[in-house]
């Protein structure tokens, strides 16, 4: 089955100038019509998360609420439809374990936050062969106290993760640090920065030698929380001074002190590389005056960076009205990215994809996935092996009844596209 959906991508591309040469991002997609992956009545989805493995397989890991506290199950698309699920052992002495990031092929990982008698510690499984490991900790367990976390794939393999804990500089604020896992296994810690409070973190991995890196956040650059102070925040690794992969002794990257790329009210950071010491990252932030923050309309913003330069492009603050902060998937060899989000921040608002090619032409396209007809939460995309985009999410209707769907595209001649 995995074989003919191969070839029926192969035959669709062929049929249509506009699927892309490898150096080429494809502008126009034409989603399916949303497949039903799971439905409950009661509530309990959490959050859903696309993983790509080798052989073309596709897997969702989905955090849900059961009986005795969240967990982790893990579905796999077969042909036209989805497995059951497996619901994933808790790691020993916890109570709850949900998922904080995830990475695919060529390392398919899922990384996860288990909470418990021992305190909380951050987990990741590694997809081996033809299943799933056993959790394997990534924080000290009993010393160290993770809060939110991400993952990034580096090269032969490589999974970096950075996590915050609670401490640093300021009262209340968190300690940013990093470990990176070879095939000797896992890296001594490295302090990244502080910060007086961060909503999320997010690691992005260029593809060059030495695994140069780029660390981004929201969160006040100094002074204590409020609601307009929540700054954009990056850090990146000095040049050259990488990762030597599969040697769990190595010294891992020397960061940059912290660069204010934005201040203001934001939220959701995320960053992904563009190839070439280039890297994209993307934010929610508040439109009105940070004197009234949480008053107005929500945007999504987008800055790029060059590692070689230490330099930020100004950043636009005016891409298109969202909630939350768009997904991001990079193209390759540099092509631009995928930005998964809505069509404004009122309920019910199309959920798209729009291409990001440059910073003087962010949105070459829009391509719709759907009009939803619930509360949309955890829209995540992914770009396949085989050169579908595919999203997933949770839909929440009044009364708790939930719906897991995702769709899938191919490119198109622009068209056809839809849109």
């Amino acid at each position: 089955m995995r074989a003919l959906r191969s070839a029926l991508v192969a035959v669709w591309c062929a049929g249509y100038a506009a699927c892309a040469q490898p150096d080429e991002a494809p502008t126009a997609w034409r989603f399916s019509q949303p497949q039903v992956v799971q439905q409950r009545s009661d509530g309990a989805l959490l959050s859903t998360w696309p993983v790509h493995a080798p052989g073309n397989r596709d897997f969702l890991a989905i955090t849900s609420t059961r009986g005795d506290g969240p967990g982790v199950t893990i579905v796999e698309r077969v042909g036209t439809s989805w497995t059951g699920g497996i619901q994933w052992v808790r790691p020993a002495g916890t109570t709850s374990e949900t998922v904080a990031w995830v990475t695919s092929e060529p390392a398919p990982a899922v990384l996860t936050r288990a909470d418990g008698a021992i305190g909380t510690v951050l987990y990741v499984r590694r997809f081996l062969g033809d299943t799933w490991s056993a959790p394997e900790p990534v924080t000290l367990q009993g010393t160290e106290q993770p809060s939110v976390a991400s993952m990034a794939l580096g090269g032969g393999g490589a999974l970096h993760v950075v996590y915050a804990v609670t401490g640093g500089s300021c009262m209340g604020g968190a300690q940013l640090r990093h470990r990176v896992r070879g095939a000797a296994g896992w890296s001594a810690l490295r302090l990244v920065a502080d910060t007086c409070g961060l909503d999320q973190v997010s690691v992005a991995v260029d593809p060059s030698p030495g695994d140069p890196l780029l660390v981004a956040w929201a969160g006040p650059s100094r002074g204590a929380v409020t609601a307009a102070a929540t700054d954009v925040l990056a850090s990146s690794s000095a040049q050259g001074n990488g990762v030597a992969v599969g040697d769990a002794g190595a010294t891992v990257a020397m960061f940059r002190p912290p660069f204010r790329v934005l201040t203001g009210d934001n939220r959701g950071v995320m960053a992904v590389p563009l190839g070439s010491g280039r890297f994209l990252a993307s934010w929610s932030l508040t439109t009105t005056n940070p004197a009234a923050p949480g008053t107005g309309q929500r945007r999504a913003a987008f800055n790029t960076y060059d590692l070689a330069r230490d330099t930020w492009e100004t950043p636009n603050m005016g891409w298109f009205f969202a909630n939350a902060s768009p997904w991001l998937v990079p193209l390759s060899n540099g092509a631009g990215a995928l930005a998964f989000g809505s069509d404004g921040d009122q309920p019910g608002a199309r959920l798209v994809m729009r291409v990001w090619s440059a910073p003087e032409r962010p949105a070459t396209s829009r391509n719709v996935i759907t009009t939803p007809i619930g509360i949309v939460s955890s829209l995540r995309g992914s770009l396949s092996p085989d050169g579908t985009a595919q999203a997933t999410w949770i839909e929440t209707q009044d009364g708790g009844s939930q719906r897991l769907l995702w769709s899938a595209a191919l490119p198109v001649a622009t068209g056809d596209a839809g849109q």
